[in-house]
């Protein structure tokens, strides 16, 4: 089965970044997500958006990884905020077979 990659578009203004994902946040994507969130908040932001209008998945992994997110927030006196819908949710994990 052809797995679709998670593509991750960030942008910055002034101290908000905006990642908007674009499929699925599974336990393979995961850690590419987990590294742009360090990224960002390695560029002392004030906030972080997170959106989900172009992912159709995301897995207990992706969970944590926001979870971490947030974490990373409290910890730089920052917010996070997710916005979007996760769209077909209808299905199992779509990486399964």
């Amino acid at each position: 089965m052809n797995v679709k990659p998670l593509e991750l578009h960030i942008t910055q203004d002034d101290r908000i970044a905006v990642i908007e994902l674009d499929g699925p946040v599974n336990s393979a994507h995961s850690p590419k997500l987990r590294k742009a969130i360090n990224q960002v908040f390695s560029d002392n932001i004030l906030g972080l958006i997170i959106d989900f209008n172009k992912s159709e998945y995301i897995d207990s992994s992706g969970i944590a990884t926001l979870v971490e997110a947030m974490q990373l927030a409290n910890e730089k006196k920052a917010k996070v905020v997710f916005t979007g819908t996760i769209h077909d949710h209808s299905r199992a994990d779509p990486t399964s077979n």
